[in-house]
């Protein structure tokens, strides 16, 4: 008898363990998701993007955070980011404009499938 209270009460304890972490999100203790959802097609410019920050800046890609990513079309293959004495087609050209975060700080990015070019703060 003494026995079957003993597993009893362990079945209950394991039972109520597995509910109350099932309700963590209502309580707030679901983890933070670090990423946004980014567009299909979109991981690879994202990629480039922290690639060139890492390249640039000498930050560790894993640390870098996806604020967020949008497709975009710029006027021109500048990307919008016109670089003095260079001339650029004058074409829509689609790509993304991808916002990253390293300890705080926000960088911008516009990306095609031609060039990564970061944002001048």
């Amino acid at each position: 008898m003494e026995k079957n209270k003993t597993l009893q009460t362990m079945f209950v304890l394991i039972i109520s363990a597995i509910l109350l972490a099932g309700c963590g999100s209502l309580f707030g203790t679901s983890p933070k998701p670090t990423e946004p959802d980014i567009p299909r097609g979109s991981e690879k410019y994202v990629m480039r993007a922290k690639a060139e920050l890492s390249r640039l800046e000498g930050f560790d890609p894993n640390l870098i955070d996806t604020v967020s990513v949008e497709f975009t079309e710029f006027p021109d293959a500048s990307l919008g980011v016109k670089e003095p004495g260079e001339s650029y087609a004058q074409v829509v050209t689609t790509g993304y404009i991808i916002i990253l975060e390293y300890e705080g700080v926000r960088y911008e990015f516009h990306v095609n499938d031609d060039r990564t070019v970061r944002v001048p703060e």
